[in-house]
């Protein structure tokens, strides 16, 4: 999920209509390695399941060959974007992604490998 509403006043909500893209700055609980810092070995991989507990620490340790526990490569990855803007009639960014893991969740009894909650 990357949109959101967030209240700026009390008369006043926002729609932050935040992008796909700005997931890559992210290191956790997962993390697009695009950065030269990475290496060969994991650049252009999605990385998951951090070795750190703490955000502090997995930040010190992201572009370590070690950092995570799970690492795909971006040629294996298969992803879909779902785009809902403002004003879409029935969901919310939030409400979508809550409902395609729950549907998940009852089909498959688990979440997905990189999801730690619904």
């Amino acid at each position: 999920m990357t949109g959101k509403f967030k209240r700026v006043s009390k008369e006043e909500v926002i729609f932050n209509s935040g992008t796909f893209d700005k997931r890559k700055g992210r290191w956790t609980p997962y993390r697009f390695c695009e950065s030269v810092k990475d290496g060969e070995k994991n650049r252009f991989e999605f990385r998951y399941g951090p070795e750190e507990s703490t955000v502090k620490e997995q930040s010190k340790r992201k572009y370590e060959v070690e950092a995570y526990k799970v690492s795909i490569s971006y040629s294996e990855l298969k992803i879909h974007c779902f785009h809902i803007s403002d004003n879409h009639r029935d969901y919310t960014p939030e409400l979508l992604e809550k409902k395609i893991l729950t549907m998940y969740l009852k089909s498959s009894g688990n979440l997905p490998p990189a999801n730690n909650e619904l």
